[in-house]
């Protein structure tokens, strides 16, 4: 029946971020088990896909109107945790799934999914006090630096991954080229980073999705 169902722990704290998740979709059911540990989330679809299986699809190069539909969902996300008190330090693809609420995936919906993410702002800042996969491609500079735990860094970090993460929609990135220590030197227009990320955003310098 199209049905599909999404179940949220911690509900009572992250209210805004269920809010934009369903926000725009045809919601069928949104109820609080009796012993209100679970709230469960029902809406109808014609499909759900993961966003790794539909880079799959565009032999990893994602549509430029499905990177416009990123960039807004990922934003609405992010204010969305903000109102929470959450935070996320970077993104991955496998975070991701998309609602197409028709065959065409023209009107489809971006949600992260990955709670085991969420970090509790500080004073609006992320306070990171685990261990996290450096190797990982979307990762801010400030993120690399981390000598020690704990430690804080901006929120908007998040926004570098986020864009980062868009950059390899558009154009995957070929691991020989991707250096994380290139990263670390963003100051440096001319570097191998700053370089390849110009290449990747050629095909869109013009757009509004640029700027």
């Amino acid at each position: 029946n199209n049905n599909y169902l999404f179940e949220f722990t911690h509900y009572k704290y992250r209210n805004s971020y269920i809010k934009s998740l369903f926000d725009g979709l045809k919601i069928i059911k949104d109820e609080v088990s009796d012993n209100k540990k679970i709230r469960t989330v029902e809406i109808k679809a014609y499909s759900v896909e993961l966003m790794s299986d539909l880079l799959k699809l565009k032999e990893k190069m994602m549509s430029y109107y499905h990177l416009k539909l990123l960039l807004l969902h990922g934003k609405k996300l992010l204010k969305s945790l903000t109102k929470d008190n959450i935070g996320v330090t970077h993104f991955n693809i496998d975070d991701f799934i998309i609602v197409n609420t028709e065959k065409t995936r023209k009107d489809s919906k971006f949600m992260f999914l990955n709670q085991d993410k969420f970090i509790e702002l500080v004073n609006g800042n992320l306070e990171i006090d685990t261990v996290f996969n450096k190797k990982s491609m979307f990762l801010a500079p400030e993120l690399l630096e981390i000598k020690s735990l704990p430690t804080t860094i901006p929120n908007k970090t998040s926004m570098f991954s986020l864009g980062l993460m868009m950059c390899y929609c558009l154009d995957s990135f070929d691991k020989k080229e991707f250096n994380t220590n290139d990263l670390k030197r963003l100051d440096n227009k001319e570097g191998k980073f700053s370089l390849m990320i110009k290449k990747h955003l050629e095909s869109i310098v013009n757009s509004k999705l640029y700027w």
